[in-house]
């Protein structure tokens, strides 16, 4: 394109394909140097090849016919498509013999932009183009020649006869244009096969191009009697044409309404201080008051400062102005004396009247020595800017009290309805009041887990917590005795029985926990899943059996030891830090733990074996616990205990069929021990199992929190007023769709994940929170499986 010198435009036909490939290349938004597709590879290399037969046509450089004088005529033609549109302009003159002849003197060509345009404004488009074209023309010629200009789109004729004001910007700035360049002209219709412009529009093959008449002389029809041209006043009616198509110009009123309905409340929404409002009020006032002096010929005395009689009066009149506002009708009904209607009005119990146009309050104080601003205090609506604004002032001015401090000082000057209310709300929403005394947020109480209602062999699901120090004595050695040291008890809790188990622990590192962990797999048997604390040590503990399980998985590879060895692994599942009511199974067997232990140890400091001898007589104690109430059957004396489920059966037990319905006289021995055992399990289903299905808290499903919310991070350690601040960044939805945990960012960059019982959410962003529903959260449905292993529960 660049190489081709091409001033006249002769071969626009030609060269505005090369542009619209170059457009291509740039939607696809390719680089220099990358290789094209195989398709368009294949259109270029035969444009390539087909610009050779344009180096062997001459074109004649005499347009104008010998002898003709000044009788020419320009004739101008325009098109567009959906990728170009062009211009072209013929010269037609008569020689001395009478012969007409017809000669291609200009043409323009231009790709459509990418941004999508419609075809009548691109047709609107190559008008412009060829108005533009035609000045260049007469600028650069000198002659004075007719001009006749020809489209075959009937609307673009359309609008250029008509004022450009009657459309929209874009075709009224085109149509002001072309009227504009193309002043003396006319515009006709011709139809589109017999239009040159249409071969710049599409595109023609160079080898095409050099023998196409259309393109050198124009229409046939330009060389005979203007007569036979076609129809010069082609312009349809504008009813036939769609009004969107047309795009006429709407007219638009501007109108100024008042409604009584909606009244301006702007200067009260405008100010966020009740001082500030009534100031400006009392500046309004005393301009308005030495205008009125200066015009009665008197001159006041300026004041550089308010005075407080200026001050309420100006409180005096904003009171008025919110009056007339919201309790316009009882205020006609005083003042007409018809205080009898009033029954249905809120201000009825109050017995209202009007003192110097202020409504006031009746009331029954007034044989009391109070002055007469509290007997009879001004009335204001609940649901006002002024009266949040009086609130505002109210609560700041008294230090952040209280909703009853707030109003006994709010009423000895005003009487706003519902006022109670509005100062709980206010206090409510407070931000420093709320961080005195925040409230942590909660949700329904979550499902139990699978593992809680499963019936399983003891302790094959199993909760573990540490609780402590305990003290131990060191044996005496020497003379001088050793202090005591610290120690820590282990519990392991069944998930489906309860039953507990107690490990004493020497400290709180990795590898005490593992050798408490082997001694309770060699007494109870190995579990499948451990549930414990989002602790250091268990995570540690964690990473530890993990590389145990690659060596045992090696050993097995290299020695080809038993299959149950690969299944030796234990798996943990941890809960969300800081959140012990997602472990409640295993809190409430440290408290049942510390009961007894404080009323049998104390502080005492016991040797190593006297505190094993101890945690076994208080395990025995907790596994003697009743599941479930004694039944009403008097010949039933023993109730359901977790010990019935860790006797009588072995550390491996393999599943036997049912065998409570078969006779005691048809069981072996061994069987009779499986029926009792099953026996255990069928009260367990229908008598304990049945006690689970009530909450014992948060019976109501709650708005979840939601992302972006500014929260308070509960810590027991701190007072509320240092606790630190943060914005919830990601929710992690259960099963059920209901946030129970959070991941918190603070200022500082640290995340946490918190449960959402230790967060408290500042008013500022809560009060958006109740658009929020309990439905879908952005997530995965099972996104609290990764943070929990098991749903908050009561303890």
């Amino acid at each position: 394109m660049s190489k081709l010198f091409d001033p006249l435009g002769i071969l626009g036909p030609v060269v505005i394909t090369a542009k619209v490939f170059v457009q291509q290349l740039w939607k696809l938004k390719l680089s220099w140097d990358e290789e094209l597709p195989n398709s368009l590879c294949t259109v270029w290399e035969d444009y390539r090849l087909g610009l050779a037969s344009l180096g062997s046509f001459s074109i004649p450089r005499l347009v104008k016919a010998p002898g003709a004088g000044d009788n020419v005529q320009l004739h101008g033609f325009c098109d567009a498509s959906q990728n170009a549109y062009g211009a072209c302009i013929y010269l037609r003159s008569v020689g001395r013999s009478g012969v007409v002849t017809t000669r291609l003197l200009t043409a323009k060509s231009r790709v459509t932009p990418i941004q999508t345009l419609s075809i009548p404004r691109l047709e609107l488009c190559s008008a412009v183009l060829l108005s533009q074209l035609f000045q260049t023309i007469m600028l650069s010629l000198n002659i004075n020649a007719n001009a006749y200009f020809w489209s075959d789109s009937s609307i673009t004729l359309h609008w250029l006869y008509n004022p450009p004001s009657n459309y929209n910007t874009f075709v009224a700035n085109r149509v002001a244009e072309v009227q504009r360049l193309t002043e003396g002209g006319t515009w006709n219709h011709v139809a589109g096969l017999e239009n040159p412009a249409d071969l710049i529009s599409r595109g023609v093959d160079p080898c095409e191009l050099v023998n196409n008449a259309l393109w050198w002389k124009g229409p046939p029809w330009l060389t005979s009697n203007p007569a036979e041209w076609p129809s010069m006043f082609p312009v349809q009616d504008a009813c036939e044409f769609p009004p969107e198509v047309l795009e006429v110009k709407l007219h638009t009123l501007a109108a100024v309404t008042r409604s009584t309905e909606a009244p301006d409340r702007t200067l009260f929404i405008r100010y966020s201080s009740l001082t500030r409002l009534t100031r400006i009020a009392a500046y309004c006032h005393r301009f308005v008051r030495y205008c009125r002096a200066k015009i009665a010929g008197f001159d006041l005395q300026a004041i550089s400062y308010l005075t407080s009689e200026e001050l309420l009066q100006a409180q005096e009149g904003l009171v008025k102005v919110v009056q007339n506002e919201c309790f316009s009708q009882e205020i006609a009904m005083l003042q007409a004396r018809c205080e009898a209607d009033l029954k249905n009005s809120p201000l009825r119990t109050l017995n209202p009247f009007i003192h110097d146009d202020v409504l006031l309050v009746g009331g029954r104080l007034n044989h009391s020595s109070y002055s007469f601003t509290r007997k009879h205090p001004m009335l204001l609506p609940a649901a006002h800017p002024f009266t949040s604004l009086l609130v505002d002032s109210v609560h700041k001015q008294l230090l952040h009290a209280g909703p009853r401090a707030m109003i006994a000082h709010i009423h000895e000057q005003y009487w706003p309805l519902n006022l109670r209310n509005l100062a709980r709300r206010y206090v409510k929403s407070c931000l420093r009041c709320y961080r005195t005394r925040p409230q942590a947020e909660h949700q329904l109480m979550g499902q139990l887990p699978k593992v809680r209602i499963t019936p399983t062999r003891a302790f094959l699901n199993t909760g573990v917590d540490f609780c402590g120090p305990v003290w131990l004595k060191v044996p005496v050695r020497r003379t001088k005795p050793s202090p005591p040291i610290r120690a820590y008890v282990a519990i392991f809790v069944c998930m489906a029985t309860k039953a507990v188990h107690l490990e004493l622990v020497g400290d709180l590192s990795s590898e005490a926990f593992i050798a408490a962990l082997k001694r309770f797999v060699a007494r109870r048997g190995k579990p499948i899943a451990l549930f414990c604390d989002n602790a250091t040590n268990f995570k540690g503990t964690d990473r530890e059996l993990r590389d145990l399980c690659k060596q045992l998985n090696d050993q097995q590879l290299r020695l080809k030891v038993a299959s149950f060895c690969a299944e030796s692994s234990i798996q943990f599942n941890f809960i969300p830090a800081n959140a012990p009511t997602f472990g409640g199974l295993w809190e409430a067997a440290v408290k049942a733990f510390k009961h007894h232990f404080r009323r049998v140890v104390g502080l005492e400091s016991l040797s190593s074996d006297v505190m094993c001898t101890i945690l076994c007589q208080i395990e025995s104690c907790l596994n003697s616990r009743p599941l479930t109430a004694l039944s009403e059957d008097p010949s039933d004396t023993e109730v359901l205990t977790p010990g019935h489920f860790l006797v009588g059966s072995a550390l491996q037990s393999i599943p036997e069929p049912d065998l409570a319905q078969v006779p005691n006289y048809r069981l072996s021995l061994w069987q009779e021990m499986q029926r009792r055992t099953q026996t255990f399990w069928k009260l367990w289903s229908t008598d304990y199992l049945h006690q689970q299905q009530q909450r014992t808290k948060h019976y109501y499903q709650q708005p979840n929190v939601l992302v972006g919310k500014l929260v308070l991070l509960k810590d027991d350690n701190l007072p509320p007023l240092r606790w630190s601040m943060g914005r919830i960044e990601t929710v992690h939805p259960g099963a059920d769709g209901l946030v129970r945990v959070v991941t918190v960012r603070l200022a500082s960059g640290a995340i946490f994940d918190r449960p959402i019982v230790k967060i408290c959410l500042l008013p500022t962003d809560s009060e958006d929170s109740s658009a929020s529903t309990s439905g879908e959260v952005p997530g995965s449905p099972d996104g609290n499986a990764a943070t929990a292993a098991i749903p908050e529960e009561s303890s």
